[in-house]
C-alpha cells in the first residue's frame, strides 16, 4: 500500500458518502482517527501568503491543518493524504 506515515488526528469524522466505509470502522463517538501519507502525499506549510514544501517530521509541532483526502486506491476503508497544510497563522 505505499504508506510511508500514519497520522492520527483529533475530531477527524470525513462526512462524505464515500468514506462510510472508513467511518463504519470506528465507535460513533470515538476522538481520534487516522489518514495514511503515502509517497503521493505532499505537506506544505503556509505562513500569510507563502507556501514551502516540507517533510512529514515537521507535522509533529504543528497546530492547525487543512487535509485534502481521498480514499486509499486499494483500499476503501483507508484514507490516503493527497495534500496536508500546516497552517502557522
Amino acid at each position: 500500500m505505499n504508506v510511508e506515515y500514519t497520522l492520527q488526528l483529533e475530531n477527524f469524522h470525513p462526512a462524505e458518502e464515500v468514506f462510510a466505509r472508513y467511518n463504519s470502522q470506528f465507535p460513533e463517538d470515538s476522538g481520534y482517527r487516522h489518514v495514511e501519507l503515502t509517497k503521493r502525499t505532499k505537506i506544505y506549510e503556509y505562513s500569510g501568503n507563502v507556501r514551502e514544501a516540507v517533510p512529514a517530521e515537521n507535522l509533529r509541532q504543528s497546530g492547525k491543518l487543512e487535509l485534502w483526502i481521498t480514499p486509499h486506491e486499494q483500499s476503501d476503508h483507508m484514507i490516503e493524504a493527497v495534500e496536508i497544510y500546516i497552517l502557522k497563522d
